[in-house]
């Protein structure tokens, strides 16, 4: 007895036996493995939606409806500059601003604030030159090396008068004046290094060099009238008894 095979059940799409797969049979008797059946209704669905997409975008406007371009052409609207559109009014004087502007040019009023902007004005100068400029020359003549000078002579000569009548401001001033010559010839000996080795260790090492290194090496004018005031600050010492006794011993 000659046995027969089965039928095959064949998917119509990829043409393979799908009797031993899950499958899907439409209502003509047709074969569908699962993969193509999904792939094939994922497609389906995609295709309907581009085609209701195209309808739309194809759409004409309906006849019945009523064309309202009429009514807006008799609306005195003004031009709007292209990409930027007058959006505000300016709460004071009602000029038109754009949607981004943030201060009134015209009145100068703080768009958010409705409150007008603060100008810092300079005070003026009483004195100027002849060319409309500040007088800067008492400013200048306050910073020049002729002012310090005086400043410090005035100072240690009225310290000096006052001591030598009371003997506590004589102890002070010895103070005072030892603390002055100490800290100008530290400046003057930074200088001299700044400018060479051999310059400071000249001032440093040489007896009175310092003198030659201030009236012909050193530019500084200020170091120049430290160093002359130094030396009168330090000869006004030796008047002093207590000063005589403490260098004496």
């Amino acid at each position: 007895m000659t046995s027969q095979s089965a039928p095959q059940k064949v998917c119509v799409i990829c043409h393979e036996d799908c009797s031993g797969k899950p499958r899907v049979k439409d209502n003509q008797g047709r074969y569908y493995c699962r993969t193509c059946f999904d792939d094939a209704k994922r497609a389906a669905a995609a295709r309907r939606e581009a085609e209701r997409i195209q309808e739309q975008a194809f759409a004409v406007t309906d006849p019945t409806e009523p064309d309202a371009s009429p009514i807006f052409d008799d609306l005195d609207v003004p031009d709007q500059p292209q990409g930027q559109g007058y959006l505000q009014l300016c709460p004071s004087c009602r000029q038109q601003l754009p949607a981004e502007a943030t201060v009134c040019v015209d009145c100068g009023i703080y768009l958010a604030t409705g409150k007008a902007i603060k100008v810092k004005k300079e005070k003026k100068r009483k004195k100027y030159t002849r060319d409309g400029e500040p007088d800067r020359s008492m400013v200048d003549y306050c910073k020049s090396p002729f002012a310090l000078a005086i400043a410090l002579l005035v100072f240690f000569g009225l310290y000096f008068w006052m001591a030598r009548s009371n003997e506590s401001l004589a102890v002070s001033y010895i103070g005072v004046a030892s603390i002055f010559s100490l800290a100008s010839g530290i400046l003057i000996l930074v200088s001299a290094f700044m400018t060479s080795v051999t310059q400071g260790l000249l001032s440093l090492c040489v007896p009175c060099y310092v003198i030659y290194y201030i009236a012909g090496v050193c530019e500084n004018t200020y170091l120049q009238v430290l160093f002359l005031v130094n030396v009168l600050v330090s000869a006004s010492l030796y008047t002093f008894p207590q000063y005589s006794s403490l260098v004496s011993n």
